[in-house]
């Protein structure tokens, strides 16, 4: 059974610290991550979030199902994004069809090969700060930071030397490195309302036939 916490976006103990495995028993399909043997469970969406998740999650899962070279996951799935690493739940993330044996039942045993974060009020320091570091860490692949409060979004790939480098959105336009031919209008992501699933897939089409 769930241990019963009270505060969200903080770290907090359970009776007793717990191991990952029970971390995975006691809190599955919970919005939680885990950090050290504790327990963190995260605040509750804005509808803004949701908005802004769900149209990348057909941004990306469109674009996959045309190009199949990796996996898309959303929230809450579990990453353990290493040995000496937390237990994260990025907003979504893709694992490319090479490290694909990363994933097990119930969760990913290592790190996304794309992390995208999308910040509440409360997870700002988290998600620009101890997220980054650990992500960088883990060698995620590319990182993407997504401020619909301040309307920033950031993009980090990880370098020969294992650390993050910004990656520039030219002309409100950002491509990715790791998937190939997808590209994102960062200014849509502002917009008061987003496309719908429809909208997406049509923008994921025009995408795929410029390249």
């Amino acid at each position: 059974m769930m241990t019963e916490l009270q505060t969200t976006g903080e770290r907090l103990a359970a009776p007793a610290r717990l191991s990952y495995e029970d971390f995975l028993k006691a809190y599955d399909g919970c919005h939680a991550e885990w950090v050290d043997g504790e327990v963190m469970l995260m605040a509750p969406i804005s509808v803004r979030h949701v908005q802004v998740a769900q149209f990348l999650t057909y941004l990306i899962g469109h674009f996959l199902s045309s190009r199949p070279v990796g996996e898309l996951f959303t929230a809450p799935m579990q990453f353990r994004l290493g040995p000496d690493l937390p237990g994260r739940e990025p907003d979504l993330a893709v694992v490319l069809e090479a490290n694909l044996a990363r994933v097990k039942t119930g969760y990913v045993d290592g790190p996304p090969d794309l992390a995208v974060e999308i910040v509440l009020e409360e997870s700002a320091g988290r998600d620009r700060g101890v997220k980054y570091v650990e992500y960088e860490k883990a060698s995620v692949l590319e990182y993407w930071l997504i401020d619909p409060l301040r309307a920033e979004a950031l993009f980090y790939r990880l370098g020969e030397d294992g650390r993050f480098r910004r990656m520039p959105a030219d002309n409100d336009t950002f491509a990715s490195d790791i998937l190939p031919g997808l590209t994102l209008q960062v200014s849509v992501l502002w917009q008061d309302r987003l496309p719908n699933a429809a909208q997406t897939a049509e923008r994921v089409a025009q995408m795929l036939g410029a390249h």
